[in-house]
């Protein structure tokens, strides 16, 4: 079974110092003088946990309104939080230390009457969800929820020392459903199954409107179907039709798979014949600036041309004009004087340059024609993947599509067929379930039997291990003279020899509460049985007055019972966990083997109290 483990409870105020208390699995105490905190604590885990009755807010913890219990559950923890001010819960999968402004949470609600409560989730957790209990001696039911289960974990200082049974909250009506809770936790069977009883009036009454509503159904005619026909026919019928319906489907599924292979291809073809076009622009625009460059190397060959021409025609001239300024040889400016060497080194340098454009020409021209073929071979690619691509189309267009579609036909006139089919059976079906409602309720306006009472309360022979263990835990505890513990069915209690344990004095009733609600927690474990794993108990050890030697029946425990009780629970093992809250200090030898927090109340030594004494934040 499933258990929870509390880590840490946490109160938060805005602009206060939280106040924190750390648990552990095992033994856990905290002690410390009156108004330090300690029941407030116990009533802050309380409504964290689903009761609907807010914490007192004393006079150091005003201002407090957000508490957070860290759970531990199969190795993972998860944070609740419940403000003091809202009945809403919020739900973090992470512990306290870890949430922030933008955590995840879960909200649910502290009803648990309202749909997504902290009562179904935390049930849950345990794997007791969705049971009943038994509400009444007619057998109606409830849903158990964990406000349920919560009153036998956590238990204050007035209950600890009622002289009603352990199980019992003390509200008269809830005596039947706290009984089948504690049958529940002992048998691990709730009363889901349970019948139940109707009064006879009511039952004749219902059972008349029965026939007469199945009556007018049955004549109205509202079943129209040929009679003819027998349903075994109509099964064989529609196994035939649901035959033919798989042929088709895997006529449809061969044909479907076909389109999809040529819709494949067909895709294909058109997204390379789009590629193809890419390419083919890019290479046009190549032949173009190829083009262009071939004509600009035209051009400069041209002109070179035309300055080696002009050199020529110079050094064949006469030296009477200058061909510059015009004017004779002895006129001649010095910036207008050629000589022939410059007009040839011009012309050289010409001729230098005309063959390094031819060469690039050359080159020029190879690229051309090497890109224009890349060119060609790409429109024959693009043609090639176009007609794919048509022709595909075609075969979808032409052939498999329909196809496809005269069989979806005659799978559609299949599935009329055997709707209707059906549409025969599941009337055939209603009559005949009608008649045996109709039969069923005529049998129901006779008398009826006498039902067999449901035992509601634990019976004393299903309890023997648990009373073995009560003991054990009153002899651990040194509990003077025990005889033989027992149990009385009518007040659904254990008797301490020939006693009954409500009997006792309010110190002893205490220790013998607790010894009950420890030990049920220890059963559960061992036997298996539904449990939340821990408990959590307010005074135990509750002494009212002082006396020198301890009678059974008297108000007060011993010193020396109260430090067996600490030693004891300090071994207890680290699957289960109690938490107890009380005023006298442990043993010195115990406090170190345990989760131990000790409040002063005093501002100068230790911790003063829950709340912190400085609580500004």
């Amino acid at each position: 079974m499933n258990r929870l483990t509390l880590k840490n409870l946490v109160y938060k105020g805005t602009g206060k110092k939280p106040a924190i208390i750390e648990f552990s699995s095992g033994f856990n105490v905290i002690t410390g003088p009156s108004d330090t905190g300690k029941s407030l604590i116990f009533e802050c885990l309380s409504y964290v946990l689903g009761s609907s009755t807010v914490p007192k807010e004393p006079t150091e913890a005003k201002g407090y309104t957000n508490l957070f219990l860290t759970i531990e559950h199969d190795g993972n923890e998860f944070t609740i939080e419940r403000s003091t001010l809202s009945n809403d819960v919020n739900v973090y999968e992470m512990p306290y230390d870890d949430i922030d402004d933008n955590s995840d949470k879960t909200t649910l609600s502290g009803s648990a009457n309202a749909k997504d409560n902290i009562s179904d989730f935390l049930l849950n957790k345990i794997n007791i969800s969705s049971k009943k209990l038994k509400k009444n001696e007619r057998n109606e039911t409830v849903n158990l929820t964990f406000n349920i289960l919560r009153k036998l974990l956590l238990v204050d200082e007035g209950k600890i020392q009622s002289t009603y049974s352990p199980i019992f909250s003390g509200m008269p009506t809830s005596v039947t459903v706290e009984k089948s809770l504690f049958k529940f936790l002992i048998t691990g069977i709730d009363y889901s199954q349970i019948i139940v009883k109707q009064k006879p009036e009511i039952r004749k009454a219902d059972a008349t409107a029965r026939i007469n509503l199945l009556e007018h159904l049955l004549n109205k005619g509202a079943f129209k179907f040929d009679s003819n026909i027998s349903k075994e026919e109509l099964e064989a019928k529609k196994a035939k039709i649901e035959n033919e319906i798989n042929v088709e489907i895997i006529n449809i599924s061969e044909n479907q798979k076909e389109i999809d292979e040529l819709q494949t291809k067909r895709k294909q073809s058109w997204e390379e014949a789009l590629s193809i076009e890419s390419k083919l622009i890019h290479v046009s625009e190549l032949l173009s600036r190829f083009q262009l460059l071939s004509e600009q190397y035209q051009n400069d060959l041209n002109r070179l041309d035309a300055i080696i021409e002009t050199g020529e025609i110079l050094n064949q001239s006469k030296d009477e004009l200058c061909p510059v300024c015009g004017a004779k040889s002895e006129y001649h400016q010095p910036d207008c004087i050629i000589s022939n060497e410059e007009i040839n080194n011009v012309k050289d340098a010409c001729f230098i340059e005309k063959q390094k454009i031819n060469s690039l020409q050359s080159d020029l021209q190879a690229t051309i024609k090497q890109v224009d073929a890349q060119k060609q071979n790409y429109t024959i690619i693009k043609t090639n993947e176009e007609e794919s691509y048509k022709w595909i189309d075609k075969q979808l267009n032409e052939k498999l599509e329909p196809s496809v579609n005269k069989i979806k036909g005659r799978l559609s006139k299949l599935y009329e067929a055997k709707k209707d089919i059906e549409i025969t059976l599941g009337m055939i079906e209603q009559l005949e379930e009608m008649k045996e409602l109709r039969e069923k309720a005529v049998q129901d306006l006779k008398p009826q039997k006498k039902t067999e009472k449901v035992q509601t309360g634990v019976q004393a022979a299903e309890i023997n291990d648990l009373l073995k263990l009560i003991e054990a835990q009153l002899t651990a505890w040194g509990y003077p003279d025990i005889d033989r513990i027992g149990f009385s069915e009518d007040l659904q209690d254990i008797t301490i020899g020939a006693k009954n344990r409500k009997d006792q004095g309010k110190g002893y009733r205490a220790i013998t509460h607790a010894a009950f609600i420890i030990s049920l927690m220890n059963y559960c474990s061992l036997f298996k049985k539904p449990h939340a794993g821990f408990v959590v108990l307010d005074s135990p050890l509750v002494t009212f007055k002082k006396a020198d030697k301890k009678a059974v029946g008297s108000d007060a425990i011993s010193d020396d019972m109260k430090k067996l009780f600490y030693r004891n629970l300090s071994t207890i093992g680290q699957d289960k966990q109690i938490i107890v809250l009380e005023n006298d200090n442990p043993p010195s030898d115990v406090t170190r083997n345990i989760n131990y927090i000790h409040f002063t109340k005093n501002e100068k030594n230790g911790r003063y109290g829950f709340i912190p004494l400085t609580n500004e934040d």
